[in-house]
């Protein structure tokens, strides 16, 4: 589970260990005199308060079962989470006795800190009846092709009218109640009774999802066919794991970036190989504090080609943090054959690093000319291998709420890259100059 929080807008506050040197190189007079050499700016973007989902789950076995099962009338489901002001809450499950009906939330989802306070109490008024415009409607509790009676999954005939819509007429509280209980520290638990049999149809609700998220529209836009993937499985067959993988992938935590290295070199792994541990040259405190002194030390005791530390965001008056909407810059020399490396810290991660994919990148192309342009495509997501992961943005020994430095449990693992789209996060551009 991952989790978007507020940013303390401080070095000292975030436990990052801020550092006098910023957008500085050495060896620099190791190219003077080569006639092919090139001046290069590099800029790095923090771009991750792009709208998406910070938390994603299932809900899938009614309290007290044994297992993944749909919920009876009688039974009921129950999930928890945690959120800050300004985040929303979204969930959809099948209407069990129906071709292709959710019970879900709004489209752009309930606010979780309605004026301030944590949301409390019965929200089944904020619960939609959704067609999801996948399957043609048959009688409820009736249809052959409903997920009761059907042969087998998707087995109905397409819906004529694919947009998702709402449906009129029906009253949520006679088959469901959605209630919400703040707990300490941003914790919320979400409980949702069927109670459907009484004055409707007994009908059954199905394993869901749920996404934490901004104001915006995770699930589905009603009135149009702009729907997630998955949600098609969920609305005819009560299966929310492919939705659920989609909105996943979807997942972006805010979070600041630490100061860090570079380094042009002909090697591709002057900070790092993948695949081996920690080589103990200072990669280990920019992955989990934001020190890039020590690995900047090294790297200009031991290559003959630039290296540096940035670690002013532009237009700030001393080193600190780089916000969403801030950049780090900085310069280099460098000639053909020559290539980048980089590592800065996603601070809302125990020991995770921005850094070229698969070794460094080629500085000039085959005809010999500087590249230029965005390079946040050739940028992955690094796992240092050097302390125990905890879930993204809310994990107490990531930085911005460690007691101090190097304070969580040792990993003693490897380098490794991460499946998470790094330019979600950053963007990187690259150009000559002079």
């Amino acid at each position: 589970m991952k989790k978007r929080t507020r940013l303390i807008r401080s070095a000292a506050a975030l436990g990052l260990a801020a550092t006098a040197v910023a957008g500085t190189a050495s060896g620099a007079a190791a190219h003077d005199d080569d006639d092919e050499s090139q001046r290069f700016r590099v800029t790095i973007t923090n771009r991750s308060d792009r709208r998406a989902p910070s938390q994603v789950g299932t809900f899938t076995t009614p309290i007290g079962g044994m297992g993944a099962a749909p919920a009876f009338p009688g039974e009921a489901y129950e999930f928890s989470f945690t959120a800050a002001p300004g985040d929303r809450l979204s969930l959809a499950t099948m209407f069990v006795q129906s071709n292709d009906w959710l019970f879900a939330t709004r489209q752009a989802g309930i606010p979780l800190y309605p004026g301030g306070s944590p949301l409390s109490g019965d929200i089944t008024g904020q619960i939609r009846i959704i067609d999801a415009g996948t399957e043609i409607d048959q009688p409820i509790g009736s249809g052959p092709d409903q997920a009761p009676r059907q042969a087998g999954p998707n087995t109905g005939a397409d819906d004529p009218d694919d947009d998702v819509r709402r449906v009129r007429g029906r009253n949520v509280a006679n088959y469901l109640t959605v209630t919400v209980t703040p707990g300490a520290d941003g914790l919320f638990t979400v409980r949702l009774d069927n109670v459907s049999g009484v004055s409707t149809i007994a009908n059954p609700i199905s394993p869901g999802v749920y996404a934490v998220h901004d104001n915006t529209r995770p699930i589905y836009r009603v009135n149009t066919d702009d729907k997630a993937p998955g949600l098609e499985s969920l609305a005819e067959d009560g299966d929310p794991s492919a939705l659920a993988a989609y909105l996943e992938s979807q997942l972006v935590v805010t979070t600041p970036l630490a100061p860090g290295v570079f380094a042009i070199d002909q090697t591709g792994d002057a900070l790092f190989t993948p695949g081996t541990p920690d080589r103990g040259d200072g990669l280990e405190g920019l992955a989990e504090d934001g020190t890039a002194g020590p690995l900047g030390t090294h790297l200009a005791a031991t290559l003959s080609g630039d290296s540096g530390v940035f670690a002013v965001p532009q237009g700030a008056a001393g080193p600190g943090p780089a916000f969403p909407g801030d950049r780090y810059v900085f310069e280099f020399e460098a000639s053909p054959g020559d290539e980048l490396n980089f590592a800065t810290m996603l601070v809302q991660s125990n020991d995770w690093i921005f850094s070229p994919a698969g070794g460094g990148i080629e500085l000039f192309d085959d005809d010999g000319d500087p590249i230029r342009g965005n390079i946040s495509d050739d940028i992955a997501v690094y796992d240092a291998g050097t302390e125990v992961d905890q879930p993204l943005g809310w994990g107490a020994d990531q930085a911005p709420r460690q007691a101090g430095p190097d304070t969580g449990a040792s990993e003693g693992g490897l380098v490794e890259q991460e499946s998470i789209d790094a330019s979600d996060y950053v963007r990187v551009r690259i150009r000559p100059i002079g």
